[in-house]
């Protein structure tokens, strides 16, 4: 993939997010539209042009990901081999630590 046609999926899967509503979380009531919708505001504002990382740590072991948003100390990581996104922070030396948080772009920036 290039960083543009990561661009262009993150977008697309920002753009297209529904919230799932009346399912209850494990950990609480779901959060409110009002809520999603800032969210997701300040997700816009986090993009970032896609640019490979070098992920070390956590579950799987150390690869490449692309990194697709950074928010405060947060940032999350898109995984081109597992065709998933994730959470996690920069390192000092601009790797990835892998927080093993796992699911849609929208959900693992809402859990930072």
């Amino acid at each position: 993939m290039t960083p543009q046609e990561v661009s262009s999926a993150v977008r697309t899967e920002l753009d297209g997010y529904r919230p799932p509503f009346g399912a209850r979380s494990p950990l609480g009531a779901p959060r409110s539209i009002e809520e999603i919708q800032s969210e997701i505001a300040v997700l816009r504002g986090a993009l970032v042009l896609p640019s490979r990382r070098r992920i070390a740590g956590g579950e799987l072991p150390a690869r490449e990901v692309w990194l697709v948003a950074a928010h405060g100390g947060s940032i999350v990581f898109f995984d081109e081999a597992a065709r998933e996104y994730g959470l996690g922070a920069l390192t000092s030396e601009g790797e990835v630590q892998d927080y093993s948080v796992r699911g849609d772009f929208v959900g693992c920036f809402m859990a930072r």
